[in-house]
């Protein structure tokens, strides 16, 4: 019996927008954990992390109170930041004030059995997606998924 394989692998390959999208969500993630020690110093869980590249990030914050005082250690969160691998040539620090979104999905561990949620839509959705795949392994993988969704 063929094992499953993961999706991304295959995504990947294609060099597909969506693989774009997954990475730099990875990568938002990943840089948001990194930050969070450095920022928490100044304004506890209060902010999030809006978009960045290479020489600038945006913070969110949910109150101009918070915004004036990260705004007024924004030069030593630089030099904090700066000495993380990933964001040696970052110049700016943009804040902004705005409501936060939930991010629940992080804050507790999902176990991989409720991640998936048998339903015969679901069924559906994925043997029409299997349909459209040209790769016959993935298409396998994904009407065996399907079957074992609901049987």
């Amino acid at each position: 019996m063929d094992s499953a394989k993961p999706i991304y692998k295959y995504l990947k390959k294609q060099n597909s927008q969506v693989v774009d999208l997954i990475t730099h969500g990875q990568n938002l993630y990943r840089l948001s954990c990194a930050l969070k020690p450095i920022i928490n110093q100044c304004i506890a869980d209060n902010w999030q992390l809006g978009k960045f590249s290479t020489q600038e990030i945006t913070l969110l914050v949910n109150s101009a109170e918070l915004a004036n005082r990260l705004r007024y250690q924004s030069v030593n969160i630089l030099q904090e930041i700066r000495k993380l691998e990933s964001c040696k040539k970052l110049n700016k620090i943009n804040i902004k004030v705005g409501p936060l979104t939930e991010n629940k999905v992080h804050e507790k561990e999902l176990d991989k059995k409720s991640a998936l949620i048998p339903s015969k839509i679901g069924k559906q959705h994925l043997k029409l997606l299997a349909e459209m795949i040209e790769d016959p392994a993935l298409k396998a993988s994904l009407q065996r998924l399907a079957n074992r969704v609901y049987p």
